[in-house]
């Protein structure tokens, strides 16, 4: 029953958004829109989580988030420096393909490594459905 609650939460980070964007894009170009809409949507998130802890408890948990977080960083890192240092002569387009897969797969990788509850679920999931066909 929250809901207008979130709705003018999303809007005023919104427009929050809009307004530093206008500066961010004047002074860095696209690259300062990346950024705007990013903060905005952390902010949103924040106040949302702020939210959520208030009226129904914890939403989530610091030390799996955190390790969430630490394993996206560092597939990302990781895929976008072996492709830098294997295909740095390829055309955009072939090393965002290469890019998207290295980074499925050390995501993937280390998200069963680290035995992260919420992948664990998904990979269970994903079993099922491939055993059911």
């Amino acid at each position: 029953g929250k809901e207008r609650v979130v709705f003018a939460n999303r809007l005023t980070w919104g427009i929050l958004n809009l307004v530093a964007n206008y500066f961010l894009i004047r002074r860095m170009g696209g690259l300062g829109a990346m950024i705007g809409t990013q903060l905005a949507n952390s902010g949103a998130c924040i106040t949302e989580s702020f939210f959520a802890r208030r009226w129904i408890g914890p939403s989530f948990q610091l030390g799996r988030t955190s390790a969430i977080v630490l394993i996206a960083t560092t597939a990302c890192a990781a895929s976008y420096l072996l492709t830098d240092l294997t295909a740095s002569g390829a055309p955009g387009i072939i090393r965002f393909c290469i890019e998207a897969i290295l980074t499925a797969g050390f995501t993937l990788a280390l998200y069963y490594f680290f035995r992260i509850p919420e992948a664990q679920t998904v990979f269970r999931r994903l079993k099922g459905l491939a055993s059911s066909k």
